[in-house]
C-alpha cells in the first residue's frame, strides 16, 4: 500500500509544513490587525519614536496651512510649535484613541473617510504659541482645529485590506488543525518517518521563506513611495511596530519543523536499531 502512493505521503507532510507557517501567520494578523486595542497600542509605540513625532507635527502644520494660506509665512514658527507640542505627555495620550478610532472606522463601510483624528494636536499648538515670545500675529488668526483631523489617501486599498484581514481571520482556525491532520496523514501513510518528516522541514522552511521574501518586498516597495527621508524613517518605525514579532515567528517555524524532522530521523533509527529481526518494518520507519 505504502509503496503504491509514491510521493503522495510525503506531498502531504510537505503540505502540513507550509499549513503550519500559514497558521502562525494568521495568529499574528489576528492579534496585530484585527484587534482593536492591540493595533491602537502599537500606534502609540510608534508615536513615541522621534521620526513619527515629527512626521505627525508635519502634516498637521501642513493641514493648518492649507486650511489658511496666509500661515505659511510663518511656517519656522508653527514648525517650532508643533515640534514642541509632539513631545508632550497630552499629545503621547491622544494617539492611541485616534488609532483605535482609525481601526474602528476601517471596518466600518458606512464611514467615507479614514481619519487620524489629531486635533487636540492643534490645541497643543496654540498654547505653544502663547508660550513663544514675539510671536508674531498666529494667534490673531483662529487657528482651525479640524486640520487636525488627517484623512488618509487610499481609502479603497484600506477597505480592502480590513476585508481581506477579516476574511482570512475565518481559517485562523481551522489552519492548525488541518497542519496536524496532514502530519499525521503522511507520517502513517509514508514509507519512511525520516522522509516524511523531511517533507514537512522542507514544506515549513520554503513556506516561512516565502512569506520572508514578501515582506522584503513589501518593505522595499514602501521606502520607495516616500521621497522625504523623514516620512521613510517613521513608515519603517511604524513597519517594524507592527511586523514584530512575525519575523521571529517565522524563524521559529523553520527551526521547529527542521528540527522534528532531525528527532524524526533519530527516532527512526533508534527503532532500527532495537528490531535488527525485522529489517523491512524497521525500514519502514527509518
Amino acid at each position: 500500500m505504502r509503496g503504491r502512493l509514491g510521493p503522495i505521503p510525503y506531498l502531504f507532510t510537505f503540505a502540513a509544513g507550509l499549513a503550519a507557517v500559514a497558521a502562525f501567520t494568521l495568529f499574528w494578523a489576528r492579534s496585530v490587525v484585527l484587534d482593536q486595542d492591540e493595533f491602537a497600542a502599537r500606534a502609540a509605540e510608534a508615536a513615541e519614536d522621534d521620526s513619527v513625532k515629527q512626521e505627525i507635527a508635519r502634516v498637521v502644520v501642513d493641514k493648518l496651512i492649507e486650511a489658511e494660506p496666509v500661515l505659511r509665512v510663518s511656517r519656522p514658527v508653527l514648525d517650532r510649535a508643533a515640534a514642541v507640542a509632539v513631545q508632550t505627555r497630552t499629545f503621547e495620550r491622544t494617539v492611541e484613541p485616534a488609532a483605535r478610532d482609525l481601526h474602528e472606522t476601517a471596518f466600518d463601510e458606512g464611514r467615507q473617510e479614514l481619519v487620524l483624528d489629531f486635533t487636540e494636536l492643534v490645541d497643543l499648538i496654540v498654547a505653544e504659541l502663547d508660550r513663544i515670545e514675539n510671536r508674531i500675529d498666529i494667534i490673531d488668526l483662529e487657528l482651525d482645529s479640524r486640520a487636525g483631523e488627517v484623512a488618509l489617501e487610499d481609502i479603497e486599498e484600506l477597505r480592502t485590506a480590513a476585508r481581506t484581514a477579516e476574511t482570512a481571520d475565518t481559517a485562523t482556525p481551522i489552519v492548525p488543525i488541518v497542519a496536524i491532520a496532514l502530519l499525521a496523514l503522511g507520517v502513517l501513510v509514508a514509507g519512511r518517518l525520516a522522509i516524511a518528516l523531511g517533507g514537512f522541514a522542507l514544506g515549513a522552511v520554503l513556506g516561512a521563506a516565502g512569506v520572508w521574501v514578501s515582506l522584503v518586498f513589501l518593505r522595499a516597495r514602501m521606502d520607495s513611495s516616500f521621497d522625504d527621508d523623514n516620512t521613510r524613517d517613521a513608515a519603517n518605525v511604524a513597519w517594524d511596530v507592527y511586523m514584530d514579532p512575525l519575523p521571529l515567528l517565522l524563524i521559529g517555524v523553520a527551526v521547529l519543523a527542521i528540527a522534528t524532522a532531525v528527532v524524526g530521523v533519530i527516532a527512526a533509527k533508534a527503532v532500527a536499531r532495537r528490531a535488527p529481526a525485522s529489517p523491512d518494518a524497521a525500514g519502514d520507519w527509518a
